[in-house]
């Protein structure tokens, strides 16, 4: 069992405070996604974290390159009530952040309980270049399904028409390396 096994849950963050702390690429994408979502984004920088502005937030993203500095940041909010994310560090921890494969409204979240961030990166890859080759037919899928529940459709006759989707394949896994070739 993973050290900190997490339970999958989507959050809807519309109209909701999220406070992203930190510069640069990593903390872009995290505004970015979370804005995506309908949360309303602050970026703030690390001196200008203090109990008022972390109370005010629903979430709180410590992406510093610095995990004492995301640390400290991550336990401030946990005091002030707050949910709070220190950057590859789910011991301190609220929640996690999944890599997602998405095309719109589907949104896979690849996690692995903090094992390994680079497989769920690489599986998030992976699935994207699935549903992008599905492509219009899966646009149309949606549309198929979001129209049937505007009609009040029965779950079951819902299910048929989501059971026109098919995974169809396996995971391989290629060979460790040779290391005796290094």
């Amino acid at each position: 069992m993973s050290r900190w096994p997490g339970f999958p849950i989507s959050l809807y963050l519309r109209d909701r405070t999220v406070l992203v702390i930190g510069e640069g690429a990593g903390a872009d994408r995290r505004a970015a996604a979370l804005s995506r979502a309908g949360a309303t984004v602050e970026r703030i920088r690390v001196d200008e974290v203090d109990e008022p502005t972390l109370r005010r937030a629903f979430a709180v993203v410590a992406q510093t390159d610095d995990k004492d500095a995301n640390a400290a940041i991550a336990t401030a909010a946990r005091a002030a009530g707050t949910l709070a994310y220190a950057h590859d560090q789910p011991a301190i921890s609220d929640f996690a952040m999944p890599a997602v494969a998405e095309r719109s409204p589907l949104k896979i979240a690849i996690s692995t309980d903090g094992v390994s961030p680079a497989l769920a990166a690489h599986m998030r890859r992976q699935i994207d270049a699935l549903l992008a080759n599905a492509g219009s037919a899966l646009d149309e899928l949606f549309s198929e399904l979001s129209a049937a529940r505007r009609c009040g459709e029965s779950a079951s006759r819902l299910e048929r028409i989501a059971s026109r989707l098919r995974l169809v394949g396996r995971l391989d896994l290629d060979p460790p390396p040779d290391s005796s070739a290094d």
